[in-house]
């Protein structure tokens, strides 16, 4: 016989035997096993039951299952029996069972009426149990409530009673219970779901909002009286309830918005709460509920219903937190334009422009950066959902906020290179780099007012820009021409197609090719201003580089150009396909081969090198009799102007370190001590070769430069004497006509070849 004890300690193993007996046909052991645990389960006190874990409840319940599967051990008193035991398992175990069990019923119970009714007895008993333990987590309390509106709605409300029902003296976990477990519930789409096809279910889920709504008035009270407290006792748990506040309100109106299709199921009393509630948000927390129900509940907001009522109380909420305090610096561009999203979606257009014109008036006094302000303007021209549901006056608001934020950024910035170039102390307030990305920015802003002005009427002139442009160095007009052409080059549309945007930034191309901008460049920089002066297609910004390329004929950095046009086999492609490019490319090849073979006529500089221990260009700092050793025949010499060895090994460092980039080539020694420290500086052939490398690199360079001049002419001209023989040739009826391009000017410019 087993006893009570044995099967509480015991009880798995005794049903896998059990089992196991069952599965062999072994039927009399099996049922005589089976009902000795039932007899002896329905005799258990309260506590001894709650000793017993889910998983073994849940063995024996599996066993009860298939002993009534098999009609020679079925036997209907032993599923009925277990209700007894039901009510005394812990609350999480009654919970659990009877989910179990719900997934079961339309398959494994579709013919076992014991099992069912064992079902049907489980869960009715269950909202008579106390359903309030902590151990119960949020989203079983979900699961249990969608499977009350599944299986009997005239339950689910004793459920929702006994879950949410709050006691007279109400304990601290308790109540945190309900609280959690009203959120879970009031978040769930799948519980809007099930409402929503039923009265009852109306009913049900109106009430959770409402218990919610009164929650949540309470919760918010405390929140503002925590915010009222000094900034260091406002921790990350303050923050961690405002977060879930505003998230538990979301989720209240997001299903107002769905449940109230007329206006019988609302009641003042909700109406009331919702606008208590929305009245103490600040802009911040407004926005984020604004935002949370446009995500979950935009194919409704066009209907009529209380949807709109809903968004429009927000939105007056927030006009007159905005109108009343300086909340632009906490609102960050993307939390913006999605409350501009949500309004625009209500298609309320007194509303909208209502709340733009708000944002628009706070972006001309706010406390944002004109970067910031730059930004959300941008956002809102480049966003369809935005930009192009906007009614006119709406866009009438924008295009003015622009031209005044442009004319006022412009006097900003002028100011600010006026007080950089009076400037004497070595810190600046406004950085060079941070200048030129303002002005960036605000020619962006330019750019994008012109690309969408939807009139003919003007709000922002190119002239507007030539009092800041005059004021720009080489270096950083440099910089604005390139980051502007970086910008657009990729941009669709681009500049290209707006002509006062295309003249004005071709303008300032053809001044910064009159200034010395080459002494700026390396090999990437001119790779750059290649490129642009490609997509600029502008002949005369070319002709200004080209002269200010051969101006710079005998310069390294103006040599860089001409590895680009040698190395870059685009670049090559591209001077094919636009005359004015070639012809500055030929006579920029053809001034550096003429003047190297005059310039080697009349002077040393850039004939072959000869070797001399003499290092005629040496420069060397504050060391007048090592710079004139450098300078003459002798091949070494020995400095001993020194305190120290450590001074001495210093000084051999830097002479050897700042030979390349002065002119010069020794080898460095230090020996001795005390008055006899010394430093024996020896000349070596380093500099001289350095020398020959660079002259026959560049001999090299301008031979292949002129071969490279001659085959791009070669190639021109056969694609201009194929194109002039096709349109020569007569047209017949079945052929198609190809119309040649543009013929390109002839250069009268002599060739020269190397030696």
């Amino acid at each position: 016989m087993i006893s009570p004890d044995r099967i509480v300690q015991q009880l798995v193993p005794i049903i896998s035997l059990a089992q196991h007996l069952l599965n062999f046909h072994c039927l009399e052991g099996a049922v005589l096993i089976g009902d000795c645990i039932s007899s002896s389960l329905i005799n258990f006190n309260k506590q001894q039951t709650q000793r017993l874990k889910q998983s073994e409840i849940q063995s024996y319940v599996e066993f009860i299952i298939s002993l009534e599967e098999n009609a020679k051990t079925s036997n209907p008193l032993r599923p009925k029996s277990f209700t007894t035991l039901f009510s005394k398992l812990e609350p999480s175990v009654q919970c659990y069972l009877v989910l179990e069990m719900e997934a079961q019923v339309s398959s494994r119970f579709k013919n076992l009426d014991s099992c069912n009714n064992m079902f049907q007895e489980l869960y009715k008993a269950l909202p008579l149990c106390d359903l309030r333990s902590p151990l119960i987590k949020g989203n079983v309390i979900v699961d249990l409530i969608c499977c009350f509106f599944r299986i009997n709605e005239e339950l689910l409300q004793s459920l929702i009673s006994k879950i949410f029902h709050v006691p007279a003296n109400p304990g601290e976990n308790q109540s945190r219970f309900s609280e959690k477990a009203l959120e879970k519930v009031i978040s769930s789409p799948l519980i809007l779901e099930l409402a929503l096809s039923s009265e009852i279910g109306l009913s049900v889920v109106l009430t959770l909002v409402d218990k919610q709504l009164i929650s949540l008035t309470s919760q918010l009270q405390k929140i503002l009286r925590d915010e009222a407290q000094p900034p260091a006792n406002v921790n990350k748990l303050y923050q961690k309830n405002e977060t879930q506040l505003l998230l538990s309100l979301s989720s209240c109106l997001r299903i107002v918005v769905r449940v109230e299709k007329n206006s019988s199921i609302s009641t003042a009393q909700r109406s009331s709460s919702i606008s208590s509630l929305l009245s103490k948000l600040n802009a911040q927390q407004l926005t984020t509920v604004l935002n949370d129900i446009l995500k979950s509940s935009s194919r409704h907001l066009k209907k009529p219903s209380s949807t709109a009522t809903i968004i429009h109380q927000i939105c007056v909420f927030l006009i007159s937190r905005l109108n009343n305090e300086n909340t632009t610096a906490v609102l960050s561009r993307s939390t913006i334009l999605q409350s501009i999203k949500a309004v625009i979606e209500v298609n309320d257009e007194s509303l909208s422009q209502t709340l733009f014109q708000q944002f628009c008036k706070k972006e001309e006094i706010g406390s944002w950066s004109k970067q910031n302000k730059s930004g959300l303007l941008r956002d809102i021209m480049s966003s369809p959902d935005v930009w192009g549901k906007l009614d006119s006056s709406s866009r009438q608001i924008f295009m003015d906020t622009c031209a005044s934020l442009v004319n006022s950024w412009i006097v900003e910035i002028s100011l600010s290179l006026n007080s950089l170039i009076e400037s004497t102390a070595t810190q600046i307030n406004a950085p060079p780099k941070l200048l030129i990305e303002a002005i960036v920015d605000c020619v962006q802003l330019f750019f994008w007012g012109e690309k969408n002005r939807f009139d003919l009427e003007q709000k922002i002139t190119a002239e507007a820009f030539q009092p800041l442009i005059c004021k720009l160095n080489a270096s950083q007009l440099l910089e604005l021409v390139l980051q502007l052409f970086k910008l657009e080059f990729d941009a669709r549309p681009n500049i290209k197609k707006f002509p006062i945007c295309m003249d004005w930034y071709r303008s300032i191309c053809r001044i910064l090719f009159t200034v010395e901008f080459v002494s700026l460049v390396n090999l990437d920089v001119a790779t750059r201003i290649v490129n642009c002066l490609l997509w600029l297609e502008d002949e005369e910004s070319w002709k200004q580089f080209a002269q200010s390329v051969c101006r710079n004929f005998q310069s390294s950095r103006g040599n860089l150009f001409l590895q680009v046009f040698m190395k870059d086999l685009p670049i090559q492609r591209s001077l094919k396909a636009f005359a004015p490019a070639f012809a500055a490319f030929v006579h920029i090849v053809d001034h550096w081969t003429q003047h190297s073979v005059n310039w080697a006529q009349r002077t040393e500089k850039v004939k072959e090198p000869t070797f001399s221990w003499q290092q005629f260009n040496a420069v060397v700092p504050n060391y007048p009799e090592v710079q004139a050793f450098l300078r003459s025949p002798e091949q070494s010499m020995i400095y001993m102007k020194f305190n120290e060895i450590a001074e001495a090994r210093r000084f051999a460092d830097s002479l050897q370190a700042m030979g390349q980039s002065n002119n010069f080539s020794v080898s460095v020694t230090t020996s001795g001590s005390g008055k006899n420290i010394r430093c024996g500086i020896v000349k070596n052939r380093n500099h001289f070769e350095r020398r020959a490398q660079n002259f026959f690199c560049r001999k090299a360079e301008l031979i292949e430069l002129v071969k490279l001049r001659n085959r791009l002419g070669q190639e021109i001209a056969q694609v201009e004497q194929l194109a002039a023989a096709i349109s020569s040739t007569p047209i017949t009826t079945d052929e198609v006509c190809v119309v040649p391009p543009p013929k390109r000017p002839k250069l009268d410019i002599p060739v020269i070849e190397l030696e």
